[in-house]
């Protein structure tokens, strides 16, 4: 059976954590799906460490270990690529100065 391929309305929060959970709305997911979170539109990206199909217009996924940065959410299933139109923030809170938390706690 063909599928027709997925579509990403919408990604929650915008603001998403390394490891936080985001849910990606659509359309035409399947049981397959995975997210990805891409740099650039075309590049290859990273794929999210876990990712739970909710139904066909919902899937939660944890957010990857990337650097600070602006990504790409996409997703993929067997019928192909979804848009690559929706943008998050993601924070790596790992990536503070060494030392900035020491001398906090020292206030």
């Amino acid at each position: 059976m063909n599928y027709p391929k997925p579509k990403v309305t919408s990604v929650t929060p915008q603001f998403p954590y390394v490891n936080d959970t985001i849910i990606v709305e659509g359309m035409n997911f399947t049981q397959d799906a995975s997210v990805w979170f891409k740099q650039n539109p075309t590049g290859q990206g990273t794929r999210a460490q876990q990712c739970t199909w909710k139904n066909a217009n919902k899937v939660e996924a944890t957010v990857p270990t990337l650097v600070s940065g602006e990504y790409y959410v996409s997703i993929k299933t067997s019928a192909g690529e979804s848009n690559i139109d929706k943008k998050v923030t993601v924070s790596n809170p790992a990536e503070q100065l060494p030392g900035l938390e020491m001398a906090m706690e020292a206030e």
